[in-house]
Formats: structure tokens, sequence, C-alpha cells
């Protein structure tokens, strides 16, 4: 996993590989409501449109579907955090649903990392990893479980 730093302040996550070709772009923080996400601007004076960085990291979904941050987290762009969903299941994921549930990775004061969701407030484990993305994944394959 890379930083990549945004205007404001900010930095995104993303993957090596994401980080290979993002790098020589310029990339800046907008936020949306309390969500701050990464985008990048193309085209000329008059021509310019904004491209957010999960749409260059798993494509642009077709209508009626949207790319949600598994996390909540608009800066983490690594694979693992990106899924497509419908809208409806978005806004149930979205940060005023998720006070009662919420599941993705912690980073432990050993390094490692740990997969777990939160339940009104407990929490629980679902193992240890040694990195984030694998922490997660478990984490959201677990969400059906639960």
């Amino acid at each position: 996993m890379k930083i990549l730093k945004l205007t404001q302040n900010k930095v995104t996550q993303i993957d090596n590989d994401t980080y290979k070709w993002a790098k020589n772009h310029k990339w800046f923080a907008w936020k949306n409501g309390n969500t701050f996400y990464a985008g990048h601007a193309i085209g000329g004076k008059g021509n310019q449109q904004n491209v957010f960085l999960h749409h260059c990291v798993i494509g642009r979904p077709l209508n009626g579907f949207i790319i949600d941050h598994i996390d909540g987290n608009g800066l983490n762009n690594c694979k693992t955090n990106l899924r497509i969903v419908s809208a409806s299941i978005n806004q149930r994921n979205s940060y005023k649903h998720r006070k009662g549930l919420l599941f993705g990775a912690h980073r432990l004061p050993n390094g490692r990392w740990q997969a777990r969701a939160t339940i009104y407030g407990k929490t629980i484990g679902f193992g240890t990893f040694a990195t984030q993305e694998e922490a997660n994944r478990v984490a959201v394959e677990s969400s059906d479980v639960v």
C-alpha cells in the first residue's frame, strides 16, 4: 500500500500498482458531505472534467450502480476497500447507518491488522492478518455471516 498526497493536507491510500500511474498526476481532495474523495482534473479550459480516483481504480459502474468505500473512508482507494453496489445498498452503508454496524480492518500495536465488526458498540474479531487488504477482505466476507 502507498500514500498519495492530495490538496487540503489530505492523503489517499492506494495499492502499489495504482501508485505506479497515479503518482504522475496531480490529485485534489474533494469534500462531499462529511466524506473526502480523491479527484483529478482532465481536459483543457472549457472542456475540463473531474475524475474520481476510485473510478480509475475499478472502473466506472453502469447506470444505477456506484462505488462503495467499504470502510466508509473515501480516501481509502485500495481495491479491497472498493466494491460496486446499487445506490440503495450504498445508502444502507452510509456513515449515519454504520453507527450500529461497521466492518473493517483495525491496525494493532504489533503492526498486524485485525478483521473485525463493531455492532452497537461491541467488537467481534475475525482474526489478525499481516496486511490491511487481507483483514478488510475477511471482514467484508464475514459481514454476510453476522
